[in-house]
């Protein structure tokens, strides 16, 4: 597609990923349901990250902490700004999985 390099790498954990299979991830992460603002909610402790790292250089982080109630705080490099389902986190473990196997992850949770 326009835009695209065809000399585009995907990783997971330092080794090689199908571009494909690595394009549905990236689209599963783009579409994090941010719920609900995060107002009021006491942040717990992380229960998982992600990073990105771009062949040009900078970083993206999302990290993810327990809020109760089956609820995470969202933070987008520092920022604890929204609050989702912990369903979310779920299904990415799941799907990061899949990607490791070689396989096409989920874009629903």
């Amino acid at each position: 597609s326009e835009g695209e390099s065809s000399d585009m790498t995907a990783k997971l954990d330092g080794k090689d990923i199908d571009r494909a299979n690595y394009r549905k991830m990236y689209q599963y992460l783009l579409g994090a349901s941010a719920e609900e603002l995060n107002i009021g909610y006491t942040r717990g402790e992380k229960v998982g990250s992600i990073t990105y790292h771009y062949r040009k250089g900078g970083s993206e982080t999302l990290t993810f902490y327990s809020a109760g109630d089956r609820k995470l705080i969202l933070s987008y490099n520092g920022r604890e700004d929204f609050v989702c389902r912990s369903s979310y986190l779920d299904t990415m473990k799941r799907n990061l999985e899949r990607l490791a196997a070689g396989e096409v992850p989920s874009v629903d949770f």
